[in-house]
């Protein structure tokens, strides 16, 4: 009587290699989908985390904190933020230059978004700024409120995120639909 040698063989090889290229082309598209969505919550979170920490430590110190944006361009927070401790003396500010120029204390830096996400706000254009009483205010030291559109690149615009501030200066979050 012969003996098999232990294996697979040719036939059960080539048809667990189709049932893998089936399952990978099923599953791939909705991991890669979930990265992405992952990747967008944490770049919410990260923003939120800043605005509260700028928040905080403005009533902590009794001093202005600003989250300023990096970029050049105005209304683009894609390209990160720093979250500072405003040394400005001045209680309001004469020039929209002069808004959260004075950087005393740096307290965090967030590097670009990745992914090819987008970061905007036509209501903060260059920052948002917490006065002592943890209200985001404006240059006339006004309490203010406005929203962030985190945009996701690809993929369901739907699935975007809208970060908002109200005059208080608390931080909440919602989905969104880009345009």
């Amino acid at each position: 009587m012969r003996s098999r040698a232990p294996g697979f063989t040719l036939i059960e090889l080539l048809i667990a290699m189709v049932i893998a290229a089936i399952l990978l082309t099923i599953g791939l598209p909705s991991f890669t989908d979930l990265l992405a969505r992952n990747r967008l919550t944490t770049q919410a979170n990260d923003l939120i985390s800043a605005l509260n920490t700028a928040r905080s430590e403005a009533v902590r110190q009794g001093a202005p904190v600003c989250v300023k944006r990096v970029s050049a361009t105005a209304n683009n927070w894609s390209d990160g933020w720093r979250v500072f401790v405003d040394s400005s003396t001045a209680r309001t500010i004469s020039a929209a230059a002069d808004f959260c120029k004075t950087e005393s204390t740096l307290l965090q830096v967030h590097d670009a978004l990745a992914g090819g996400n987008t970061l905007t706000s036509s209501d903060f254009p260059l920052a948002v700024r917490y006065n002592a009483l943890g209200v985001a205010v404006n240059a006339s030291d006004v309490g203010i409120s406005g929203n962030f559109n985190l945009c996701r690149q690809g993929g369901a615009n739907d699935q975007s995120r809208q970060i908002s501030i109200n005059v208080s200066g608390s931080v909440s979050v919602k989905n969104h639909t880009c345009t």
